[in-house]
């Protein structure tokens, strides 16, 4: 069985390497994707370059909160690997910030046995044991990307984001 991890980053390089590293040391035919946002920090491939199987895909453009562009990356690894005709029976989709809590091997037999076709976490927010504003921030709002020329007025008066839940963030235009 073969095991593709597709780790998304944006920040950190250090941990990133560490984290390829220690797949690598675990899972040595893993194949490792790492779709890094050069927007946000360089990422240099080189230093992993001892290591087999792993590849870098560039993303150009920031993830935004609330849009697509957290998405895309996934896609673009799922393309990459349809395009170069990889052989892989599981793939893991991680961030960069995680780092395993168990050991690889042990997770990779229970993918190795299990009936199966894939796994996902999901929970009803209402019973969250989170603070209940933090809740009430991040899931029951609505995003939405303003226009550059908007932020830009409002970042002034952010005076306002003390009497409300409002998050502003700067958009495109288009």
């Amino acid at each position: 069985m073969k095991v593709c991890y597709f780790i998304q980053s944006h920040k950190n390089p250090r941990q990133i390497y560490r984290l390829v590293q220690t797949i690598k040391k675990s899972s040595p035919f893993a194949q490792i994707i790492i779709g890094h946002d050069f927007t946000s920090s360089y990422l240099d491939i080189t230093i992993l370059q001892d290591l087999s199987d792993v590849h870098l895909i560039k993303i150009e453009q920031p993830a935004i909160r609330g849009d697509f562009s957290l998405l895309q990356p996934y896609l673009q690894a799922i393309n990459w690997l349809i395009t170069n005709n990889s052989n892989f029976d599981w793939l893991i989709y991680i961030s960069g910030q995680d780092y395993p809590t168990q050991p690889i091997s042990k997770m990779e037999d229970v993918l190795a046995k299990t009936t199966y076709d894939g796994f996902m976490l999901y929970f009803d927010i209402s019973q969250c044991p989170w603070q209940e504003n933090e809740v009430f921030n991040r899931y029951l709002c609505q995003y939405y990307r303003l226009p550059n020329w908007a932020g830009k007025i409002l970042a002034r008066a952010l005076v306002i984001t003390k009497f409300t839940p409002i998050v502003f963030q700067y958009g495109s235009d288009n």
